[in-house]
Order: structure tokens, then C-alpha cells, then sequence
């Protein structure tokens, strides 16, 4: 899926609140979003490190294939309907309650 893990140590990925400042391969500073793609980490196929998504700074990530097509995670609610765990709130319990709610509301088929 395009962009995955580029650099940004785990610990400031878990600990942010938000965007995290990383660089890019040439050692430009970016800031990105990490997510967690539910589906793939379901996938007994897909390698760990290929379900960590390293979206950036405006939260619109480039669909595979068609790279004009954006997959928006602006809100909690696209995140939802994507499938896509924002890292941000891995340790925030409250947060995950509330994103797992809205996560099943989204497509109660899940």
C-alpha cells in the first residue's frame, strides 16, 4: 500500500498525541500519521511490518494503484470506516473504547 514505516522510532509513534516528526530517505524532516490496517493484521498473508501505514502530515494517503484517489483519515469516523487504528491512541484506553464503538458502529457487520 505505497508509504509504509519510514523511520520514525516506535516509542515517539506510541507516545504522541498526534503527528510525529520523522525524516524521509533523503533525511528530509516530515511529519506523518501511523496507522494500523485491521484487515492485514487479520491476514495471516501480510507481513506485521506491511499493516503499519505511514500517512502524511494531512492525513490523506495515496490509494495503491491510483494514486490520485486519497484515502482521507481526517476524522475518527473515516478512520472507522477505513479500518485503519490510528497508533496515536495505542495507550490511551479511554481513546480505544471510544474508537473500537465507533469502529463497530461504522459497519456492524464487522
Amino acid at each position: 500500500m505505497g508509504s509504509r514505516r519510514q523511520g520514525a522510532p516506535a516509542p515517539a509513534v506510541l507516545r504522541s498525541s498526534g503527528s510525529v516528526e520523522t525524516t524521509d530517505a533523503r533525511g528530509k524532516p516530515i511529519e506523518r500519521w501511523y496507522y494500523l490496517d485491521i484487515e492485514g493484521a487479520n491476514n495471516e498473508l501480510v507481513t506485521r511490518e506491511d499493516v503499519i501505514l505511514s500517512v502524511p502530515a494531512d492525513r490523506k494517503y495515496p490509494m495503491p494503484g491510483d494514486r490520485k484517489q486519497l484515502l482521507d483519515l481526517t476524522t475518527q469516523a473515516a478512520e472507522c470506516e477505513a479500518g485503519m487504528f490510528p497508533l496515536r491512541i495505542a495507550f490511551d484506553p479511554q481513546a480505544i473504547n471510544e474508537w473500537q464503538r465507533d469502529y463497530v458502529e461504522s459497519n456492524p457487520s464487522r
